[in-house]
């Protein structure tokens, strides 16, 4: 029997005979994600992944209750509105991240009544776990003062 594995995207299929350890997994997830070249920009950008996520929440949450509860548009159109926003500012800024997109269409699967504390929901969790992130492992209590502001400025700014 073949078990498929998800590894960073990619999916290799292991023989239920042989057993893999979790190291040889995490050492293969660090092969096929920690090799590649990403064109995305975000590497040691929080700020800009923070701005993305708490962006897109908002997007969201502004159309799905101006359009979908103000205006009474089909859910149809509402989605295609976030989509071609969320292309817009991904054009703009010439960056992509699922993530924010993913986010940005939650809204639309929520119950109307505690719509408008999403925005700030998502931001108060994405602060949380990229401090842990940068804390936990990256080290940044380590780094440079240069390199601190580095990874604080969004790439918009410089």
């Amino acid at each position: 029997m073949v078990l498929p594995i998800m590894l960073c995207g990619t999916h290799i299929h292991v023989c239920r005979q042989h057993r893999l350890s979790l190291y040889d997994i995490a050492s293969a997830n660090g092969y096929f994600c920690g090799n590649g070249k990403f064109k995305a920009g975000f590497r040691n950008r929080p700020t800009q992944v923070f701005l993305f996520l708490t962006t897109a929440a908002t997007l969201g949450t502004v159309f799905q209750i101006i359009g979908y509860r103000h205006l009474h548009l089909p859910a149809t159109v509402i989605a295609l509105c976030i989509a071609a926003s969320l292309f817009f500012i991904f054009e703009w800024t010439g960056k992509y991240f699922a993530p924010a997109g993913a986010l940005a269409f939650i809204p639309m699967l929520l119950p109307e009544e505690g719509l408008a504390w999403l925005p700030l929901q998502a931001s108060i969790g994405a602060a949380l776990f990229i401090t842990i992130a940068m804390v936990v492992f990256q080290k940044c209590y380590q780094w440079s003062r240069a390199q601190i502001i580095f990874c604080a400025t969004p790439t918009l700014f410089t």
